[in-house]
């Protein structure tokens, strides 16, 4: 029986009532698809190497969501696209058809090594210390070929980063290589998200990027010795540290490293870019519109607000991609978009094609996962919850910067990177003075993902969703115009007020 033979006989078994949604999900995950809410629909999560997506794939991306009437299209913080609200023979077709035209959905849940990301202006942003994405395409090929020979205990997450921006969050995740300004990466592992969160451990420093492999070999090797295959909630990478204490953690993953360069891996050399000739024209004004170090050349940012992406908008996007000369998307892991490689001429089109769907706020560029409207696993809606905080900002009248970025999560699981927020939000409930369990958020502040300020954001209490967007509109209110221009005096003043409605005992 084929893999996708596998699949189908889950999802028909799923669809006929004969298999719980739990047993469904063991088996849909590896597939990349879960069912939805409701149990109706069903999602499928596209895999791309780096959140790079060139005008082939988009083209393939937009012509699924239209072919099977898909909903909607998410941008993911692990630089992947959802596509949701999807019938169980498109699922199946989908997992056949996207691997024909070089996407992979295999591996892009359960317990399996995850889309490896990248930063996403790599090989393009003149001050980045270089190019990664040629590691970032080997290390995404070795873990999938390496997926069907192993079996790990719980999901593995790489991550490169090619600046001090630290986008990818590569020194908190289960391994990332971070470059560093001598041309060399800085290595670190065993850290994430979620509960019980930890900042990764630097494990190796300066080591030649060709070595990258032999690095995640090492990892994947201390994994399945040490990972807890007993206990999923316990499982990461991280939790190996608590077991082993990080002096004997280190000594471990140097032993697999010695064991790595002996299995003959393969060095990852670097490769040499091809761009597309500039035109020579004005590039337009505005601050979506950044110089790449290719004179000439032009990245435009998009931030479809929430990372939701209309099928029309997706088809909009690949149509202008395929006429460029050689322009491509690359997705950003607060759930947007550059569009890469544009001429001076291409850039104006698709700050044209994007004005009115892109964040204007600063508010409006906050990360979110999809939400318990769509998630079985949530326990509230993040969508709704960033919508209505938007709602509110706009109704106050807020100055556009008033507001920071905000990363809200529905669920423990840390999807919208919630504890890496200036200001964060986990989805909760919380009694009234009656004793009735309402919809709540948890609320962090003071997180910060940028190097070597790295931090998790400290708990504050735990607020009424109701009461939320009230809240954020009179943080705005004091700390307007701009909230980071007083920063961290507005963080006080923002702590403050959200201790008066994380103390109410009922929504305000």
């Amino acid at each position: 029986m084929t893999e996708t033979e596998i699949l189908r006989g889950a999802v028909a078994a799923f669809e006929r009532g004969d298999m719980s949604a739990a047993d469904y999900k063991k088996i849909s995950g590896g597939f990349g698809t879960y069912a939805e809410r409701g149990d109706k629909t069903h999602m499928l999560r596209l895999r791309l190497t780096g959140g790079e997506a060139d005008r082939g794939r988009l083209s393939f991306i937009a012509g699924a969501a239209e072919r099977y009437n898909a909903s909607f299209l998410h941008i993911t913080t692990c630089q992947t696209i959802q596509l949701h609200g999807l019938g169980a023979d498109a699922v199946c077709a989908l997992v056949d058809e996207a691997a024909e035209a070089g996407i992979r959905t295999r591996g892009c849940g359960g317990d399996h090594p995850r889309n490896v990301m990248a930063s996403p202006l790599t090989g393009v942003d003149p001050d980045e210390y270089f190019d990664v994405m040629p590691y970032v395409r080997a290390a995404d090929e070795y873990l999938a070929a390496l997926d069907d020979k192993v079996k790990l205990p719980r999901k593995l997450k790489a991550a490169f980063e090619s600046s001090d921006r630290n986008e990818t969050h590569a020194t908190f995740r289960d391994i990332g290589f971070v470059a560093r300004p001598n041309g060399c990466f800085d290595v670190y592992t065993a850290g994430g998200l979620g509960v019980s969160p930890k900042l990764g451990l630097l494990t190796a420093e300066n080591i030649d990027p060709a070595d990258v492999l032999m690095h995640i070999r090492a990892m994947v090797l201390t994994f399945i010795e040490h990972g807890n295959y007993k206990n999923r909630a316990k499982a990461r990478t991280r939790f190996m540290r608590d077991e082993l204490g990080d002096g004997l953690y280190l000594a471990e993953y140097e032993k697999n490293l010695k064991k790595a360069r002996g299995e003959g891996i393969k060095r990852v050399l670097a490769e040499k870019n091809v761009f597309p000739a500039a035109d020579g024209a004005e590039p337009p004004k505005g601050e979506r519109v950044f110089c790449q170090k290719q004179p000439g050349l032009y990245a435009v940012r998009w931030i479809p607000v929430g990372g939701i992406v209309t099928v029309k908008m997706m088809r909009s996007i690949a149509d202008a991609v395929s006429r460029s000369r050689g322009a491509a998307l690359r997705l950003v892991p607060g759930g947007g978009a550059y569009v890469i490689n544009c001429t001076a001429g291409e850039a104006g089109e698709f700050l044209r094609l994007t004005e009115h769907d892109t964040a204007v706020y600063d508010i409006e560029r906050s990360a979110a996962c999809i939400g318990s409207s769509v998630c079985r696993s949530g326990i509230r809606d993040s969508q709704e919850l960033l919508r209505n905080i938007i709602a509110a900002a706009k109704a106050a009248k807020l100055p556009p910067k008033s507001l920071p970025p905000v990363r809200i999560s529905g669920c423990p699981s840390s999807c919208g990177a919630h504890q890496s927020g200036v200001i964060g939000f986990q989805g909760r409930v919380k009694k009234d003075t009656s004793g009735t369990l309402r919809p709540a958020f948890a609320v962090f502040v003071n997180g910060n993902g940028e190097l070597g300020e790295e931090r998790m954001g400290e708990a504050e209490g735990v607020i009424f969703s109701e009461d939320i967007p009230v809240m954020m509109a009179e943080i705005g209110k004091a700390s307007a115009p701009d909230f980071f221009e007083r920063y961290p005096e507005n963080l006080a003043v923002a702590r403050n007020i959200i201790a008066k409605y994380a103390n109410a005992a009922d929504p305000m």
